[in-house]
């Protein structure tokens, strides 16, 4: 006997559903949120503040590490220059003191490049202080 392959089950019929043919007039609904542009213009221009003072803090560090590694160099070098001329060759002393000019050059670019930074950092620290000052304020009335 051939082996019974089960009968699919009947479907009943389904009912079908009508749709409308008449168009449907759809209703716009109010927006959840309304756009506060005060609110974002203030954001954009906090966040384009934040990243030109970001980027100058950057310039500045740089240019503080440049100049800094450069007088530590140059005095570096031109104390071994020294030390090494006036035993070996006390004639060429002389031109050594070019190299005493170029680190004295190079500490005073230093130190004010260390002065930016450090006026920097007080602005900062002052725009901080004021804009603490200024959401206590506008939170307290």
């Amino acid at each position: 006997e051939p082996s019974q392959v089960p009968a699919a089950p009947v479907r009943e019929a389904v009912a079908v559903v009508d749709i409308a043919t008449a168009p449907l007039e759809m209703q716009r609904r109010a927006s959840a949120l309304v756009p506060n542009y005060g609110a974002m213009r203030e954001v954009a221009v906090s966040h384009a503040n934040l990243a030109i003072g970001t980027h100058g803090r950057k310039r500045l560090v740089r240019a503080v590490l440049i100049t800094s590694t450069a007088a530590l160099a140059t005095l570096l070098v031109t104390m071994i220059a020294v030390s090494l001329l006036s035993v070996h060759h006390p004639t060429l002393r002389p031109l050594a003191n070019i190299g005493w000019v170029g680190a004295i050059f190079w500490v005073f670019v230093a130190g004010q490049a260390w002065q930016q930074l450090a006026a920097a950092k007080r602005a900062d620290a002052e725009r901080l202080r004021g804009n603490v000052e200024r959401s206590s304020r506008q939170s307290s009335t």
